[in-house]
C-alpha cells in the first residue's frame, strides 16, 4: 500500500513538473516514477536493516 501511495505522489510530481518544464515523454515519466519507487524501497530496506542491527546489538549488550 505504501509503495502505491508513493507512486501516485510521484506521478503528481511528474505532472506538475511537466506543466512548468519541457514536456516529458511517456517513457521518461515511467522511468522517473520507477526510480523514485526504487529509491524509496531501497531506503526503507536500509532503515529496516539498521533497526535490526541496533536491536540485535542491544540484546547482546543486555545479555552480557
Amino acid at each position: 500500500m505504501i509503495v502505491l501511495a508513493s507512486t501516485f505522489s510521484a506521478k503528481r510530481v511528474v505532472e506538475q513538473r511537466g506543466t512548468h518544464h519541457r514536456r516529458r515523454s511517456a517513457s521518461e515519466e515511467t522511468t522517473y516514477v520507477r526510480n523514485i519507487v526504487k529509491y524509496y524501497i531501497a531506503n526503507k530496506l536500509m532503515l529496516d536493516v539498521q533497526s535490526a542491527k541496533k536491536l540485535a546489538h542491544e540484546e547482546v549488550k543486555q545479555g552480557s
